[in-house]
């Protein structure tokens, strides 16, 4: 086991400094970066994470689905979590070319057995971060989501290839409650949501306020998993997203806005466009991490954008575009606007509960109009 050297390596590097792990094989527990430093993983290098439980302590207290809570340590982590704090950690960079593969559902398993299911650490977790770069690395077998950011500003992930298949939550990348996120050039085949962006949960991320605002998400690839999700967690609000070039393959869904009339909150100024997608679904009411009380008041999410998006591989198991707001008619899901959309012959576009949704040459591949499906919705132009 490496921890240790790897971890004085880590506390004595020098400001701007560089730890450089070479080729081979190195096994390591929890470690802890800090700013103005390179973690540097060479080419045919593997940072292989220990799956044994006690690596992973002290516990450390972050954030994970929604709520702040002590979790066990994650293998990468930087900083620490202050939800009224400045960023305590700066300037980091993890690159390389090489791997980083953790402890997978084997660790998972021995961290749910001793603590529950919430317990689980992350592959990556940065909290209060400012001016990080994760590029040019195989991140894999998480016991949980692979990258997570809290709290944070100006994250940027490039060119990253993320496999976690078979891991129960197996997300790839989430920005929460994070402020300037980059992704791009990345490659995901996952086991959940291949980026998820979040804000908490319910009262305490209602409360806590902090939004994930300004997500850019280009250029990448989605080969499997549930493609891109706004939520469920996103009671601190989520805005000014953009969605561009990405092509998602074999995934239960391609984009998908969710939530619960519990959260509290909002999404509102999404953009995707010039993407290759298998379905939309903006959906405000699904029924699931739905424990603990209610927010004050229910979500709002308007004003998105589809423009230019080919979802002609789509399956008809299920509506193409589904679009599905609250009940109540003052937090109808409103303002959305579809330009350009290819879908297959026999597609079905559903709509309930909204107001002003405009389609513009919006057709199957052979030039006919899809089947839509409106209930207790207004000004819907088709």
């Amino acid at each position: 086991n490496n921890t240790k050297a790897i971890q004085a390596a880590i506390n004595t590097c020098t400001t701007g400094g560089t730890v450089y792990i070479p080729k081979g094989y190195f096994i390591s527990g929890a470690l802890f970066l800090k700013s103005d430093m390179t973690l540097y993983i060479e080419k045919g290098g593997v940072l292989k994470g220990s799956t044994i439980v006690e690596d992973y302590l002290p516990m450390i207290y972050n954030r994970f689905e929604g709520w702040e809570l002590n979790t066990y340590a994650s293998m990468l982590n930087a900083g620490s979590l202050n939800r009224n704090g400045t960023y305590n950690v700066k300037n980091l960079k993890i690159t390389g070319g090489g791997t980083i593969s953790g402890g997978g559902r084997r660790l998972a398993d021995a961290m749910v057995k001793l603590k529950g299911l919430r317990s689980r650490g992350r592959l990556i977790c940065l909290m209060n971060c400012q001016d990080v770069c994760l590029s040019n690395l195989t991140v894999t077998e998480p016991p949980s989501w692979t990258i997570h950011y809290i709290y944070s500003n100006n994250i940027t992930c490039h060119n990253l290839n993320i496999i976690t298949a078979n891991i129960r939550n197996g997300d790839g990348i989430d920005p929460d409650s994070s402020t300037d996120s980059y992704i791009f050039n990345c490659t995901f085949s996952t086991g959940d949501d291949c980026i998820a962006i979040k804000s908490g949960k319910n009262p305490e991320g209602f409360f806590v306020g902090k939004p994930t605002k300004n997500v850019r998400i280009t250029d990448c690839n989605f080969i499997k998993g549930h493609g891109i999700s706004i939520g469920s967690e996103m009671s601190g609000g989520v805005s000014e997203v953009l969605v561009q070039d990405c092509k998602a393959g074999a995934l239960l869904h391609g984009m998908q806005i969710k939530g619960t009339k519990e959260r509290g909150g909002f999404v509102k100024n999404v953009t995707v466009t010039d993407c290759q997608m298998l379905q939309i679904t903006i959906f405000s009411a699904v029924n699931y991490n739905n424990d603990g009380e209610a927010a004050p008041e229910i979500p709002r999410f308007e004003n998105f954008v589809f423009k230019n998006i080919d979802l002609s591989q789509a399956s008809l198991k299920e509506p193409t575009i589904n679009i599905n707001g609250f009940k109540d008619p003052a937090h109808y899901l409103k303002n959305v606007t579809f330009n350009n959309i290819k879908m297959p012959e026999g597609s079905e576009i559903v709509i309930n509960n909204a107001k002003q949704i405009k389609f513009t040459d919006v057709k199957t591949v052979t030039g006919s109009k899809p089947k839509y499906s409106i209930g207790n919705s207004i000004d819907i132009r088709n």
